[in-house]
């Protein structure tokens, strides 16, 4: 309705003049009518990870999922905030879900990601950092094109559900 709307309008314009704590006031006038809504609380998200309060805007992102598990826009922020706090396997399943989504711009930062990760350790490190405790098959296609293949793994490893071929210059 209107009045959620309004709430909604100045929260968001509340978070782009930094003013987080107001713009979270009115963020929770507005999932306490509609605690369902995952643009609200992606919403919140963003306004905790300007605090830099990373857990906080990880729940956030998560609800958001949770109430619609297609939000592309926050499995992106969730990725990006994982990324931010360390939490790097979990912050590439989320860019690499965003980019099946539909979400272009997760594949350019899952990308960026890769290439500092790839700066800081050698290519058998990066490997072994990304397949600890995920469920995505990662490995080194050539050492030519130095290229990585993220292959979504089914219990049947024969058929793949996903590939993403992602270029990682020196």
């Amino acid at each position: 309705d209107s009045y959620n709307a309004a709430f909604y309008n100045r929260a968001y314009t509340l978070k782009i003049l930094g003013e987080y704590t107001s713009a979270l006031k009115d963020i929770d006038e507005v999932l306490f009518r509609e605690p369902e809504s995952p643009k609200v609380w992606n919403l919140k998200g963003n306004a905790h990870a300007l605090q830099s309060d990373y857990l906080s805007a990880i729940d956030s992102y998560t609800a958001a999922i949770n109430a619609d598990p297609d939000y592309a826009e926050a499995r992106y922020n969730r990725g990006l905030v994982n990324l931010m706090s360390n939490r790097n396997i979990e912050g590439c399943e989320d860019l690499i879900e965003a980019e099946r989504l539909g979400y272009e711009r997760a594949s350019t930062k899952l990308q960026a990601f890769l290439r500092i990760l790839k700066n800081k350790t050698t290519m058998r490190q990066t490997i072994l950092i990304l397949l600890l405790g995920s469920t995505m098959l990662v490995h080194a296609q050539t050492k030519d094109t130095n290229q990585f293949v993220f292959t979504s793994i089914d219990e049947a490893v024969l058929e793949p559900l996903s590939v993403y071929r992602l270029a990682i210059s020196d």
